[in-house]
């Protein structure tokens, strides 16, 4: 058993490391945290943003599978999961990314996938819930 706050500490440089961008030392510290929990999520969603932020789609999208075999309901990897796949050119983005606007978990998925949906638009979400601007008033934003 491990302290849980040096566990939570050393997840922290691993994102840490990966906002500064030095992917090679993030995914060494999301693995060391793999084998110390490889029970827990955590790890596995840390290497999925590496892998995405990177742009190897495949391997950030099997890690967010990888979280979700253990959390099905994982609001932030569902979202993760249809950005990924967005990038990745995949057909059915949304679904991962409704499955997250429609949680209730404290994860912060819910908020990011409205706000991808909103952005992009969703067929399934009612437009009251997009933020809804006039043909004209888009063009001039480009103009």
């Amino acid at each position: 058993m491990y302290d849980a706050k040096i566990v939570e500490l050393i997840n922290q440089v691993g994102y840490f490391l990966r906002r500064r961008k030095h992917f090679d030392s993030a995914l060494r510290v999301f693995q060391s945290l793999q084998e110390l929990q490889p029970d827990y999520s955590y790890p596995y969603l840390g290497q999925a943003l590496v892998y995405a932020e990177r742009g190897d789609v495949a391997e950030a999208k099997l890690h967010l599978q990888l979280v979700l075999s253990r959390q099905p309901a994982h609001s932030f990897a569902l979202a993760c999961l249809g950005l990924v796949m967005l990038q990745g050119g995949d057909s059915n983005w949304r679904d991962p990314l409704l499955r997250a606007a429609t949680s209730n978990d404290e994860l912060g998925g819910r908020r990011v996938a409205l706000e991808v949906l909103g952005m992009i638009g969703s067929r399934e979400l009612s437009r009251t819930s997009a933020p809804v601007a006039s043909t004209i008033g888009r063009l001039k934003r480009f103009s």
